[in-house]
């Protein structure tokens, strides 16, 4: 093929000299070479290759033709690329040859010596390699030479000496020369300030042969000066001597610069050579250092330490052949202080068990070194308190198999392990329990490494209160977190992807975090006080739908409308919707009963028919009055008139409950549940003094509109008096009836704050008697600081009342108490102190949870306990308490 397209090329050469009469054309050979240089340099991507083979040859860009005779060729910075073809040495009558500032590859051709009319020869900033071909010395024409920029190397040919009258600009600089061939060059034309050859590329290598240096620069050697510096000073200058022996013990970097007393524009330097310690002392050194930092004199076991052989000292194992260090075990000795950083340089040991030692600080950084590390052992065992960000460096360690950090203080985030081995994590693995985490990078450390250990974490999130909401971080993805929150130790919020929660009431919150991906985590957050809520009622038409969860349903204004809180056999879930209505003035029904002014509306969005509750709904003493004029004008009973209520009016206080839709009383329709489609429904009525309202409570079935009147219907028990005194440490409650009609009994019921109430107790009624009664009650734990009681008084029928609520204040001497008794998941410790540890213990004394106090009232997590009786201490103070 290449046969075919050169004589293709000859044909169209001879066609275009057959056409132009007035143009010689160059010989065939010449025009061939040409041809070849295009080919070979990739022609069709030079930056100009215009009338090339198209054509006649003295239209080629960059080529100059004499009377036939090709007399330049100017291809300077044109993009050529590839070698330069042979063939270039036909042209005999040439005078400038110019491929400068180009992509050439390859050697020179040492065809290239035949060029005998050749005066420029510029080939420079190339990518030429090999030595000049000596060839070049045939140019007795030759006046410049242009070799610089290049990888030329070897000698500088004799023959390029020889004729040094005619070869007056020669530039050979910044190419890869040594001494060889140079001194006979400088010398003949060190003369002449149109001769260039330094600097070059040229890097002396150093040799290191039992502790003695050698340093090859070419050139002869009694010509040569030789600088040895060490770390960058110089130790040592002599001539005509390429060795050098550094003195004992002095390590550091070498290098050398050579010069020439021929060749004195040159100088070469040298490519640093490291003169190291010996490894097996560098090793040794840093176990000294170990030694004499870590509080030597306190050691458990310190045998042979400093006086024997390493491998003899106590928790060291070195390799056999090497001597390196391989393992340092020193699990509990006693070491105190900061870890040395130069154990980072212990570059062949494989186990680091440090476990159980009084460490503080960080973890060094250049532990990033220890590429041969399988063990990394540094767990607390209660004594190590190594703090900071879980080292980043850890994704370098790929040998890693074991990895103990537990009981620590790191934080996060955990870098990522993915390039870690792990190779039997299955069987030993990761521990990073009981440090300070949160769910930041714990996820992808779950997913690729299910086995990993890393509960228990002892940071506590602080919880933050910006306009009533709550919100807490837990690291991780936001959508994989659930949060739960808790008022006053009550679950009262859960939700998944909302690290918020907007509080209406006061009382004392916290909150426990979980995470779909690092479900061995439960992350508790610290407890927060509320005691700034002062919401107002709602004094307009106005609705709210939210989720049920036993907490204050306000609008969007923030104003209260209804407390909803799921209770009874059909508990409602789910978003309720809560409507509170407001009349101009005080209406009646069609049997000309009269009903408050406001009324409520509340239904669920599932269940509306059968779903059950506890409704507290609320009034003002204003809306009692206006009620009261109606009510006196018609013969009816009053409601309070006030928030004392001496009168005891409260008793008279129904509530109406109307099954289906509407608006008011008889106009309710739509009902197709069972049973009659109004209630009348006797509630616990109560005065909150503080917020100057009454509210009132009342289990219910179904939902529906809700209306106040008042009812001369006889009690089933009248309830003389409800009180609570402290005795003895211990709380006794007294209450008195005029009388009982089918009375079951009374649930005793307790509370910390006055809002979320407890059964502690129950005593049994007298069902029907016309005389009065007595009952007594004793609390034999009641709560450090207030403790607010009631009773909820039932019928045989199931029907309840709730009484006043009694409070008492317990005395210092009560130094720790816990409610609820008995409980589920969760109790409330409170103590008169605020800081200190809280042990739960089985009756055999048996420590099952520690936990740190740092509030008066402190909610710990008991559901890994089995149900039975456990004893909680604080110094010297205990409870019991049961589990269910």
């Amino acid at each position: 093929m290449k046969a075919e397209y050169t004589h293709f090329i000859f044909v169209l050469i001879i066609g275009v000299l057959s056409n132009i009469h007035t143009f010689a054309a160059p010989p065939t050979v010449d025009s061939l070479a040409l041809v070849d240089l295009y080919n070979s340099t990739n022609g069709p991507g030079w930056s100009n290759h215009e009338g090339w083979l198209a054509g006649p040859v003295n239209t080629w860009y960059g080529v100059s033709v004499i009377s036939g005779q090709i007399t330049d060729i100017n291809l300077d910075n044109n993009n050529l690329s590839g070698n330069i073809p042979t063939s270039l040495g036909s042209l005999s009558n040439i005078h400038n040859l110019v491929l400068s500032h180009n992509k050439l590859t390859g050697t020179v051709p040492s065809t290239l010596g035949n060029l005998a009319s050749l005066q420029l020869l510029a080939l420079n900033n190339n990518y030429l390699i090999g030595g000049i071909p000596a060839e070049l010395g045939n140019l007795v024409n030759l006046q410049k030479l242009y070799l610089a920029n290049n990888s030329f190397s070897g000698t500088v040919p004799a023959t390029l000496s020889s004729h040094p009258a005619s070869l007056t600009q020669i530039s050979l600089e910044y190419n890869q020369f040594n001494f060889d061939g140079m001194e006979a060059f400088a010398q003949v034309y060190n003369t002449n300030a149109l001769v260039s050859y330094t600097p070059q590329y040229y890097y002396v290598s150093i040799n290191n042969t039992q502790d003695v240096f050698s340093a090859t620069a070419g050139g002869t050697l009694a010509n040569n000066i030789y600088k040895w510096y060490n770390n960058g000073v110089l130790v040592k200058k002599v001539k005509g001597d390429s060795t050098y022996r550094p003195a004992p013990g002095a390590y550091g970097t070498y290098n050398v610069q050579v010069s020439n007393v021929i060749a004195t524009a040159l100088v070469l330097s040298g490519i640093e050579k490291v003169y190291a310690m010996p490894a097996n002392l560098s090793d040794s050194l840093v176990l000294v250092e170990l030694y004499n930092t870590t509080g030597r004199p306190n050691w458990t076991n310190r045998t042979n330490w400093l006086n024997g052989p390493v491998d003899s000292w106590y928790g060291i194992v070195s390799e056999a052949l090497t001597g390196r260090v391989n393992q340092i075990i020193f699990g509990a000795n006693n070491l105190k202080g900061t870890i040395p950083s130069s154990l980072g340089t212990l570059s062949n040991l494989n186990d680091l068990v440090l476990d159980g030692n009084a460490w503080t600080g960080t973890i060094p950084a250049s532990f990033a070194n220890l590429s041969k590390l399988v063990t990394l052992s540094i767990s607390s065992w209660g004594v190590s308190h190594l703090s900071g960000p879980m080292p980043g460096f850890l994704s370098n360690l790929q040998s890693l198999n074991d990895l103990w950090l537990d009981g620590n203080d790191f934080t996060g985030p955990v870098p990522s392990l993915a390039n870690v081995n792990f190779a039997h994590y299955l069987y030993y693995g990761i521990y990073l329990d009981s440090n300070r985490l949160n769910f930041d990078s714990l996820e992808s450390v779950v997913k690729q490494f299910p086995a990993a250990s890393y509960s228990a974490q002892r940071d506590i999130l602080p919880l933050h209160n910006t306009n009533n909401k709550l919100s807490v971080y837990a690291g991780g993805t936001l959508a994989n977190n659930t949060y739960k929150w808790y008022q006053n130790g009550v679950l009262v919020n859960s939700t998944t992807g909302d690290s918020t929660y907007s509080i209406t009431s006061n009382g004392s919150y916290s909150a426990q975090v979980t995470n779909s991906i690092a479900t061995a985590l439960m992350l508790q957050s610290d407890t927060l006080s509320v005691s700034s809520i002062n919401l107002v009622l709602a004094n307009t038409n106005t609705t709210s739908t939210q989720l049920v969860n036993g907490r204050t349903l306000c609008d969007s204004a923030n104003r209260i409308i209804s407390i909803i809180t799921p209770a009874g056999a059909n508990s409602v879930t789910g978003s309720v919707f809560s409507s509170v209505s407001f009349d101009a003035a005080v209406q009646s029904t069609a049997s000309s009963q009269p009903y408050l002014q406001r009324h409520y509306d509340i239904v669920p969005a599932s269940n509306a028919a059968t779903a059950t509750a506890m409704i507290t709904l609320f009034f003002t003493q204003a809306e009692f009055t206006a009620y009261n004029i109606v009510a006196t004008a018609a013969g009816l009973p009053l409601l309070p008139v006030d928030g004392t209520d001496a009168d005891g009016n409260k008793a008279f206080l129904r509530i109406t409950q109307y099954h289906g839709t509407g608006t008011k009383p008889g106009n309710y329709s739509g009902f197709t549940g069972t049973g009659p489609s109004s209630v009348l429904i006797t509630p616990n009525v109560f005065y909150n003094s503080i917020a100057a309202r009454w509210e009132v409570s009342f289990p219910v079935t179904g939902f529906s509109g809700f209306f106040v009147s008042t009812s001369t219907a006889i009690l089933p028990v009248t309830l003389l008096n409800f009180t609570a005194a402290i005795s003895n440490k211990q709380s006794i409650l007294t209450w008195h009836t005029a009388g009982e009609i089918d009375n079951k009994g009374f649930d005793i019921e307790k509370s910390a704050d006055a809002n979320t109430f407890k059964k502690i107790g129950y005593q049994a009624g007298h069902g029907t008697v016309s005389l009065p009664q007595s009952y007594t009650y004793v609390d034999i734990q009641p709560f450090y600081g207030k403790n607010f009681y009631r009773l909820k008084q039932t019928d045989f029928n199931g029907k309840f009342t709730y009484s006043n609520i009694a409070e008492v204040t317990s005395s210092l001497e009560n130094r720790l108490s816990v409610y609820p008794i008995p409980a589920s998941n969760i109790i409330t410790v409170k103590t008169i102190n605020n800081t200190g540890n809280l042990q739960i213990t089985d009756m055999a004394g048996r420590i099952l949870q520690t936990v740190i106090i740092n509030s008066y009232s402190t909610n710990v997590y008991i559901s890994t306990l089995h149900a039975g009786i456990y004893i909680c201490k604080v110094a010297d103070a205990k409870v019991f308490f049961v589990k269910q």
